[in-house]
């Protein structure tokens, strides 16, 4: 084969390679792809394999097109360009519904590039020009985007959210509520063991558990006979960093929330109640929120990535307000709904006592204001310890 037809078949093909790329880490729907979708993201076998294949793309068509670059310069230039898409690609997913930038899976980007262009540059160069080469990668890459674009035009295209948690729910939003409906009782709430509780009816500051302050971002609107609601990229924080949270919790610890969702097919997470400092796993203590019909969970149990619980048939049908509960005891993880047990999960070896001290209270969002709850919070409480299921049922009787 003519060098500069080669040059054009492996250039054609990388540009494919290129869309079909950009297409399974930007959509919001994400292929069924066996081994390659999976939660919320693509897994890191795909990202490792994509990486692979653009950056080895780009290497042949480099030692076809301009033949008098040294190797060492082909490999710079090909490791660069691979390396950079899929960095390009992580950022590009911020604005992207559904999607969520994932530092792991940059780093597995690179190390794809690095492994393809580390196997190509061990092949003396005048081989991979002989016209066999190109035309056998072309062929085989062809294939490669043929079966990619079927996939995608033909294959299941669940979005990442219905993927992580499954079934039909209603998109239409809740009808209002008169707040005399809502639950409440004469029964005292448990205050031992209290680090903050959260009516969004106080302002001042001062040593008691519901005094923090508080700011407000976006369109908060306060309720009676307390709570807020929130709508479009709300967020209620504290101003700065809550260490009284991380300071307190040493060995086990509960949170817990009011709420009442806007609509039941949220997601995202949308984040009820978070301490953390964005919404990649690695940047979270803990954080209670919606998943369309599952409650979300995510917890810092000491190891590289937060343990994420999902719990289906949670926000599955219109109710006044919903009570949430999640308790660590140990690394023993307790889930209640409306004062009832619903989930229970151990984590050997977990270890909740490292939590960052930097990351402030949110409510309703993250501080990156790109996972909204729209809906009522009514009330926010966070404890030093585990309650007990009679003392969830009793705060659960005291209502909101």
């Amino acid at each position: 084969m003519h060098r500069r037809a080669a040059s054009r078949l492996i250039g054609g093909v990388t540009l494919g390679w290129l869309a079909c790329f950009a297409y399974l880490t930007l959509s919001p729907e994400i292929p069924d792809v066996p081994g390659l979708a999976s939660g919320d993201r693509v897994l890191g076998a795909g990202h490792l394999v994509a990486s692979f294949i653009l950056a080895a793309l780009v290497y042949l068509w480099l030692v076809t097109t301009f033949p008098d670059l040294t190797r060492m310069r082909t490999a710079a230039v090909a490791f660069g360009a691979a390396s950079a898409f899929g960095l390009l690609v992580e950022l590009v997913q911020f604005p992207v519904p559904e999607r969520e930038p994932q530092i792991v899976d940059a780093v597995l980007d690179i190390a794809g590039s690095a492994l393809a262009v580390a196997a190509l540059a061990a092949v003396s160069p005048p081989i991979l020009r002989r016209p066999r080469v190109p035309v056998l990668a072309g062929a085989l890459g062809m294939v490669l985007i043929a079966s990619t674009t079927a996939v995608i035009a033909f294959g299941s295209t669940d979005t990442p959210a219905e993927a992580r948690c499954p079934g039909t729910v209603s998109s239409d939003e809740l009808p209002s509520v008169d707040p005399a409906t809502l639950p409440a009782g004469a029964v005292d709430r448990v205050d031992a063991g209290l680090i903050a509780l959260l009516r969004f009816d106080r302002r001042a500051a001062g040593g008691t558990p519901d005094a923090l302050d508080l700011v407000e971002r976006g369109p908060v609107e306060h309720i009676q006979p307390h709570g807020v609601r929130l709508t479009g990229d709300a967020v209620v924080s504290t101003p700065g960093p809550a260490r009284e949270v991380a300071d307190s919790v040493v060995d086990d610890f509960t949170v817990e929330a009011w709420v009442r969702p806007k609509r039941l097919d949220q997601s995202g997470p949308a984040r009820i109640v978070s301490s953390s400092d964005g919404a990649d796993l690695t940047d979270v203590n803990f954080h209670l929120g919606q998943d369309r019909h599952c409650l979300s969970l995510r917890l810092d149990t000491g190891r590289r990535e937060a343990e994420w619980l999902l719990l289906a048939d949670v926000f599955d049908r219109p109710q006044p307000a919903w009570h949430l509960v999640a308790t660590y005891d140990s690394g023993t993880v307790r889930v209640y709904v409306d004062g009832e047990p619903r989930l229970e999960e151990d984590f050997d070896d977990a270890d909740v006592s490292g939590w960052s001290r930097d990351y402030p209270l949110l409510v309703g969002n993250e501080a990156t204001r790109d996972r909204p709850f729209e809906g009522e919070i009514y009330l926010v409480a966070v404890y030093e310890r585990a309650l007990g299921a009679s003392e969830v049922a009793r705060n659960h009787s005291a209502g909101i």
